[in-house]
């Protein structure tokens, strides 16, 4: 019983090796991303282009999911690369959310969850108030509840202002710019 104990103990280690030598593939992968990201936010601020492109996380997203073999889910990837994508747009300039969550903290979390640990986060007092920072540029992003959204129906109906939804909330987000 002791020889079947050191094989999976030697087994357990050379596994932990193994993750050890992948783990130091993927930092100095993820560096690599980081060096391409910040020469992107060079080039986005040289040109006046909007640091925050929700096209392009979504045609990011959408290009992994479809290259995904698993195990690891659909949903679990997502969140490590809006964790990656979020971290990249702090290299790129930073990503500033406005939060309007004058509830249970929900909002909060849900745009934690869409715009990850790297991006800013500053609480709005209101609704409208939140709507005219946004359109008046203090933040890439404004994250609502959806039955605050009357407050920016004039904003998104003359196309100052796209929606999305956050899924598994009760979240939108507003960004600047026609669809």
């Amino acid at each position: 019983m002791a020889k079947r104990t050191d094989s999976a103990v030697a087994r357990l280690a050379s596994l932990r090796a193994r993750i050890d030598a992948l783990d130091g593939r993927l930092v100095a992968l993820l560096n690599q991303r980081s060096r391409l990201a910040q020469a992107i936010g060079e080039l986005k601020s040289a040109q006046g282009a909007p640091l925050f492109v929700p096209e392009r996380e979504q045609q990011v997203l959408a290009g992994l999911s479809k290259r995904n073999g698993g195990p690891l889910s659909q949903h679990s990837l997502a969140a490590i690369y809006r964790e990656i994508i979020s971290a990249a747009l702090s290299l790129e300039g930073g990503l500033k959310i406005g939060v309007v969550d004058v509830a249970n903290g929900a909002i909060g979390l849900a745009a934690r969850d869409r715009f990850g640990a790297s991006a800013r986060y500053e609480r709005a007092r209101s609704a409208p108030v939140a709507v005219r920072g946004l359109l008046d540029g203090r933040w890439h992003a404004l994250c609502v509840a959806e039955s605050a959204l009357k407050s920016a129906r004039r904003a998104i109906e003359d196309g100052l202002l796209r929606v999305s939804k956050v899924p598994g909330s009760r979240c939108v987000v507003l960004v600047r710019g026609g669809g």
